[in-house]
């Protein structure tokens, strides 16, 4: 990809062929379900990690985790995203 072209999403994807945004979308979210790197967090381990927060950190340290955007682990009692 360009350099910068996840600051300028907006312009990059009103550049492509009606459709393209959606067939994108659809091709993720089949690797990630496929693939062991499609969803390279997890991969990574930061499930583990978020669980080993959870279980050793005060309550107060997790309030971080409130508006954070990005990669969101499956909280306990809670389904994670598909």
């Amino acid at each position: 990809m360009w350099p910068g072209a996840r600051q300028r999403r907006a312009p990059v994807a009103a550049m492509l062929p009606h459709g393209a945004v959606d067939r994108r979308e659809r091709w993720a979210n089949n690797l990630r379900a496929r693939h062991p790197l499609g969803d390279i967090h997890t991969f990574a381990g930061f499930d583990q990690v978020r669980a080993w927060e959870e279980e050793f950190l005060p309550v107060e340290d997790l309030e971080k985790y409130e508006a954070s955007v990005g990669h969101q682990p499956a909280r306990q009692g809670q389904r994670g995203p598909a």
